[in-house]
């Protein structure tokens, strides 16, 4: 899977709250028959899309940075407390649903290759590949690929086993940081490294003063006929 083609879709839909979402398309009908608003909601508010809010306050040196999860059915508030200081979207890229929406994005466009669909639709990433967009990609920046390497890892629920990635890959169109790709390995010395027994698995990547933290059900990251898909 090309960093390029991953990131099209999502940039067009970065972050957007408030939505109403109806239906779960991934459930309901096959890729090839999603609208684009369908399309949106498989990238933006699925069991392979975490929204994150960075919560703190806005005067310099006060208080320590929260994170919370939210979901992209819920409105912003305007009551008094932390305020929002970035948002991220964390996506499980490599997952065949999110492969599925790259391609139905680019039909619904006018501009899909069949022969690029097909390759990008026919095997699973040899890695698991996370990627995050913000509002604020500064942080990433500032450490780079390899600071990013080192600080992000998934850790497994059940076992607190921590996974560290392999390579980060940064998507810079028109020469600006939009998206972080990063790379998980699937196996270690011949063993899934996300055995079939786990039911959530967290990633965690710290970006300055941010930590970015984001849980996946993958009791839910299940295609149409009920596979994992990761």
């Amino acid at each position: 899977m090309k960093v390029e083609q991953a990131g099209r879709v999502a940039l067009l839909v970065l972050l957007c709250v408030g939505l109403l979402w109806a239906a779960e398309p991934w459930k309901d009908k096959p890729y090839t028959e999603w609208t684009q608003k369908e399309v949106e909601r498989v990238v933006q508010d699925s069991p392979w899309a975490r929204l994150i809010e960075v919560l703190g306050t806005s005067g310099p040196g006060e208080g320590a940075i929260a994170r919370s999860e939210v979901s992209g059915t819920k409105p912003m508030s305007d009551t008094a407390g932390p305020q929002v200081q970035a948002r991220y979207l964390v996506q499980w890229a490599s997952a065949l649903t999110m492969r599925q929406a790259q391609v139905r994005s680019a039909q619904l466009a006018g501009r899909e290759d069949p022969e690029n669909s097909k390759a990008m639709l026919a095997a699973a990433p040899p890695s698991y590949i996370l990627s995050v967009l913000g509002s604020n990609m500064t942080g990433f920046e500032e450490i780079k690929e390899e600071g990013t390497k080192a600080a992000a890892y998934l850790e497994l629920k059940s076992s607190k086993m921590r996974v560290t990635p392999d390579q980060v890959q940064f998507f810079r169109p028109g020469g600006r940081l939009a998206q972080v790709f990063i790379f998980f390995p699937r196996e270690a010395e011949g063993k899934p490294v996300i055995p079939a027994t786990e039911n959530k698995v967290e990633f965690h990547c710290r970006v300055g003063k941010n930590e970015i933290e984001a849980t996946f059900d993958l009791r839910k990251m299940v295609t149409r006929d009920g596979k994992p898909d990761l």
